[in-house]
């Protein structure tokens, strides 16, 4: 709640115990799951608005999402605008919960899809394999180890908050216009001039002043990777050894036409598989993993611990793949290192060899 109060001019005030405050939302923590209505519903009067923070919801993220919800947010990947940024592997959904990745007929007030936003689903949600189907992907691989670090209301959730509840339409000096995506701060009744709030990408007095071209390198820039259009090595940060903390890499290989793509491991180390006996995590690439996206463009096959073994091979199905490192802090193992080739389409061969998953 804190977090609301200090980013918007929404207020959470303690239920007051004459019959005065009869619509109100009723924080529960005996019911299953973390969940909420969305906005303010007929509910039957003095009975309360639930917002659940049942067993496992009650960490910062979970309760800003939810309290999200009960002030109007729906979910970031139920936009209307969301195929811009993000694709959903309905064949990875569980049963019958494909109804959660519905669109919605919203209002984003021309605020841009964000994939960090604390209202997004990260990459498993409802998947019928955690850790190794996953249901949202991002559009650009690069961004994929965004979807899952949510910590709190990022730039574009208090921006959105901001406008949906009109928050600076009592500023001395509301007709400031701020630019680059930056936004009026909300008047805090105390007679002072409101000020401009700039994204990660402007600063300024009215965020004249670029300093970043793209919204997500300025939150975070991807340690290592990129476009790869020739043939050559490619290797975690200072491999054969592991020196930072958070070290994730996304390649995007591009082969000439005609050409397949052609990986072969040198070396292959990271941390264990979980080894959570009897939850869905157990044997899972939990705390890290490494995605070959081979076959599909939004589709592929996690590995971690040691799972490739030395001189296995790999070879695409197309002139397109993706190869995605998602890194903890454990800085376990090598890392990896790779060849990449370009190769005729008729000399093919198995898409993988020499694999030592469990």
């Amino acid at each position: 709640m804190h977090e609301w109060h200090k980013e918007t001019c929404i207020r959470f005030k303690p239920k007051a115990n004459t019959g005065s405050d009869q619509l109100f939302i009723r924080m529960r923590s005996d019911q299953d799951g973390c969940w909420s209505l969305l906005g303010r519903q007929l509910v039957k009067y003095g009975v309360g608005q639930d917002v659940s923070i049942g067993k496992g919801c009650a960490t910062h993220s979970v309760v800003v999402h939810e309290l999200g919800h009960a002030i109007g947010f729906h979910h970031e990947q139920s936009r209307s605008d969301r195929d811009s940024a993000i694709h959903i592997n309905y064949q990875n959904v569980e049963k019958e919960m494909n109804v959660q990745f519905n669109k919605e007929n919203d209002i984003n007030f021309g605020v841009p899809y964000d994939i960090t936003s604390v209202m997004q689903y990260p990459s498993w949600a409802f998947s019928k394999d955690v850790f190794v189907k996953q249901t949202i992907v991002t559009k650009d691989p690069k961004l994929q180890r965004l979807l899952n670090k949510s910590d709190g209301l990022t730039f574009r959730d208090k921006k959105t908050a901001n406008l949906m509840y009109n928050c600076n339409k009592d500023c001395p000096n509301k007709d400031l216009r701020c630019l680059n995506e930056g936004y009026l701060s909300p008047y805090k009744n105390d007679g002072q001039k409101c000020f401009c709030v700039c994204p990660p990408t402007a600063i300024g007095k009215r965020c004249e002043t670029v300093i970043n071209i793209d919204y997500y390198d300025a939150i975070e820039r991807l340690p290592c990777g990129g476009n790869i259009t020739e043939e050559g090595h490619i290797q975690t940060p200072d491999y054969p050894n592991r020196i930072k903390p958070f070290q994730s890499c996304a390649w995007i290989i591009t082969a000439p036409n005609g050409k397949l793509i052609r990986v072969t491991f040198e070396g292959f180390e990271f941390a264990q598989r979980a080894n959570k006996p009897g939850t869905r995590l157990h044997g899972k690439c939990y705390d890290e993993s490494v995605e070959l996206r081979l076959n599909d463009r939004y589709n592929g096959q996690l590995y971690c611990a040691t799972d490739i073994a030395k001189g296995s091979t790999f070879t695409s199905r197309s002139s397109i793949a993706s190869i995605i490192v998602i890194a903890d802090k454990s800085m376990i193992g090598k890392g990896l290192k790779a060849n990449i080739q370009f190769v005729d389409k008729r000399r093919r061969i198995s898409p993988r060899t020499n694999i030592t998953t469990n």
